[in-house]
């Protein structure tokens, strides 16, 4: 896969002392065929690079490896979460890491290459949904 938006993360595949491991062209064909969801070309060049195990990749909180992300288990977590807190969001989106508290996700009909990051946060019965610092995926990574 041609790198456009990632270089900064093919070219620090190492961080402190783990490796990322990405999945193949194929895999990612395939987890979009099983999601339903074609994804923006920054995070298949995200799952490409480091997909599999993103390493100590520290700005990403909870799950976000491709295998964690297809697993029913996860999906269900995560939508658990997100009832249990009100949180309804109508427009297609896709949650690209996620735990308890909270997840950041890019909605999926901007027709963008490189989307916008929002944040998903709920404390206190108050669900908040906003832009993450105004940053795309690949910004967001790069940082």
């Amino acid at each position: 896969m041609e790198i456009h938006y990632l270089q900064k993360l093919k070219d620090n595949s190492t961080i402190f002392q783990s490796k990322m491991r990405g999945v193949s062209e194929k895999e990612i064909k395939e987890f979009e065929k099983q999601t339903k969801v074609k994804f923006p070309k920054s995070y298949k060049e995200y799952l490409y690079l480091a997909g599999d195990y993103d390493g100590d990749l520290m700005m990403l909180r909870g799950y976000s490896g491709m295998r964690d992300l297809e697993r029913p288990k996860f999906r269900k977590f995560i939508e658990s979460y997100k009832k249990k807190a009100g949180v309804n969001i109508k427009r297609p989106h896709w949650d690209f890491t996620g735990e308890e508290d909270g997840f950041y996700f890019f909605y999926l009909d901007e027709n963008t290459e490189d989307p916008k990051i929002y944040s998903c946060e709920w404390a206190f019965g108050e669900v908040e949904i906003e832009s993450y610092y105004d940053l795309t995926f690949s910004e967001f990574i790069n940082r």
